[in-house]
């Protein structure tokens, strides 16, 4: 069984330059600082379904979700709404092949998105 590891990406932040960097997480629920004369290493997560990168939160409580049918991660925002009634699975290279296709357009967000068929007249 392979594991999970493998969806995870990199980020390497290079703070050795500068004076360093304090901001806000709404994820971490506070705020974050990073001092001068630092590197930060992150793993980094891809949604299959939105193709946003994120970080993960490394104190989150609940589980990460996670896709059975393209068999990986999930942010939150496209979680729920695979978890709506008449939903209909379809992957971020699904979504971007209809639509480079000509024959569709996307409204909305991509983790809510709507398909809407261009109606082309011959």
């Amino acid at each position: 069984m392979s594991s999970k590891k493998r969806f995870e990406g990199y980020l390497l932040t290079d703070h050795r330059s500068g004076p360093g960097v304090n901001f806000y997480s709404s994820a971490l629920r506070g705020p974050v600082v990073y001092p001068g004369d630092k590197l930060v290493e992150q793993a980094t997560l891809w949604c299959c379904h939105c193709s946003a990168n994120f970080l993960p939160n490394p104190d989150r409580d609940r589980q990460r979700e996670y896709c059975r049918s393209c068999d990986k991660y999930l942010c939150d925002p496209c979680a729920r709404t695979a978890k709506k009634p008449g939903y209909t699975h379809r992957s971020f290279h699904d979504i971007a092949a209809m639509v480079s296709s000509g024959r569709w357009t996307i409204v909305g967000p991509v983790s809510d998105q709507n398909l809407i068929p261009n109606f082309i007249e011959v």
